[in-house]
Order: C-alpha cells, then sequence, then structure tokens
C-alpha cells in the first residue's frame, strides 16, 4: 500500500514518515520563498496539519512530493501576502499616527509626562515588548524573533502592558 492510501486511511504512521521523508524538502521549498527559517518551520507545520486535515483529497495518481510541494507554495504565497497587507497597514496607520499627533495639539505635556512614567513602571520585559511594537512598529513575529519567545508570549505581554497603561493613565 502507498504511502498516500495509508495516510488517506488515517494511519498516523504514515504521516510521521512522510514527515520525515519530505521535511527537508519542505523546508528547503518554505525558506527559499518565505525569506527566513521561522517562517519556514511555521509553514513546514501548517504543510502537514494541512495534508492530514485534507487527507480524503490526497491523490493517489499524484506523487505526494509534488502535492507538498503544491500545498508549500500556496501557504508561502499566503505568508507574504499578509506580511504585504501587514506593511501596508503598517504604513497607513503610521501616516495617520502622524497626522493624529498634529492635530493632537491639546495633548498636554503633563499627559505624555503621565503616559512614559507609566510606561517605565511596566515590568522590564513589558516594557521592552510595548515599546518594540508601538514606537518601533515591530510585529509579534518579529518582536518573538528577536527576543527568542513565543507569539503568545509577546501578547500576553502586550495585553498586560495595556491594561495596566489604561488603568494607570485613566
Amino acid at each position: 500500500m502507498s504511502l498516500e492510501v495509508e495516510i488517506i486511511n488515517g494511519d498516523k504512521n504514515a504521516l510521521e514518515k512522510a514527515y520525515r521523508l519530505h521535511f527537508k524538502k519542505v523546508y528547503s521549498v518554505a525558506k527559499k520563498y518565505a525569506g527566513n527559517g521561522v517562517d519556514a518551520e511555521d509553514v513546514v507545520q501548517e504543510v502537514f496539519i494541512k495534508l492530514w486535515k485534507n487527507r480524503d483529497k490526497i491523490s493517489v495518481e499524484i506523487s505526494l512530493e509534488h502535492q507538498l510541494f503544491v500545498i508549500s507554495k500556496n501557504l508561502v504565497f499566503n505568508l507574504l501576502r499578509e506580511k504585504v497587507n501587514r506593511q501596508k497597514l503598517l504604513s497607513k496607520f503610521k501616516v495617520e499616527k502622524v497626522n493624529d499627533a498634529i492635530q493632537a495639539d491639546d495633548l498636554s505635556l503633563d499627559r505624555l509626562i503621565k503616559i512614559n512614567k507609566s510606561v517605565s513602571r511596566l515590568p522590564k520585559k513589558q516594557q521592552i515588548i510595548f515599546k518594540m511594537y508601538r514606537f518601533d512598529g515591530l510585529t509579534y513575529d518579529e518582536i518573538a524573533t528577536s527576543l527568542n519567545i513565543s507569539k503568545n508570549t509577546v501578547s500576553s505581554h502586550l495585553n498586560s502592558a495595556m491594561s495596566f497603561l489604561k488603568k494607570d493613565c485613566l
């Protein structure tokens, strides 16, 4: 019985075997197009998750390697599209932020001082993550990669920081 048929039949060992056999090729394709190892690793994980979830759609007439390549290519394109859209939104946000700052002449120096003091009272890790996100404009992925932590940890720290700042500055 072919590996494709075993996966279609729900054999998790066959999926693991496919992973071991094709990991390097899928990773190299993902890294080539995604541009970095972190995104490539995420793509590889998604490829095999997608393969397993859609095992009923696997073709026995097309090689598993080719099917994995197609899934990889589509996921990388989606990732790149999301990055472009995120950059466009970030650029738009920065322009709006500048416009808002120009129009916000009534924002008093006292208020800015209070906000800065509040930020300085955050735990050190939250301060770093908050500044990277708000002031440097980095994404969760970029912060996670830079600090060698997970996106969920970044999210958790930002949520805690925002909650504290809202209470402290109101």
